[in-house]
């Protein structure tokens, strides 16, 4: 038992630190609206769903498995809470030029079965190329709402 939460340990302290370099390489990202990267929803169940990404641009986009679900209370976004226990894979995918991928999402283990109601997903995208100016990389954030 003291060997998984060790193991646990190190996960969380080398997911934190690979954020910190993330953000250290990533540090004069540029946040644009309108976005051009589309995620249309598939499959949606209490404990998980099937995001279809599609780029619309010439530009390549990497993502991760990281997301974030909020829930619609009170017209107000809410966080859904994330177990404690719960860590992404550092892993980093390619969102191609004009193509689009799936992704299944299984959120029990980190989220546990949502509840019946309105949610949003988001996702952030960072672009491979730097802007006209050089000095900028593109961040995309695009949220979708669905029903449980």
């Amino acid at each position: 038992m003291k060997t998984k939460k060790t193991i646990i340990l190190i996960a969380i302290m080398l997911l934190v630190v690979l954020n910190i370099v993330i953000g250290i390489i990533y540090n004069n990202t540029k946040k644009v609206g309108n976005n051009p990267i589309t995620i249309n929803l598939e499959n949606i169940s209490n404990t998980g769903l099937t995001m279809v990404l599609k780029n619309h641009t010439t530009n390549k986009y990497l993502y991760g498995d990281i997301y974030e679900i909020d829930r619609k209370e009170d017209n107000n976004w809410i966080p859904v809470h994330t177990i404690e226990t719960c860590a992404f894979a550092p892993i980093g995918r390619e969102l191609k030029p004009k193509k689009k991928v799936s992704e299944e999402i299984n959120w029990e283990a980190c989220k546990g079965k949502l509840p019946p109601g309105q949610y949003r997903i988001t996702k952030d995208f960072r672009s491979t190329a730097f802007n006209s100016n050089q000095k900028e990389r593109e961040e995309r954030i695009v949220s979708v709402e669905f029903t449980i």
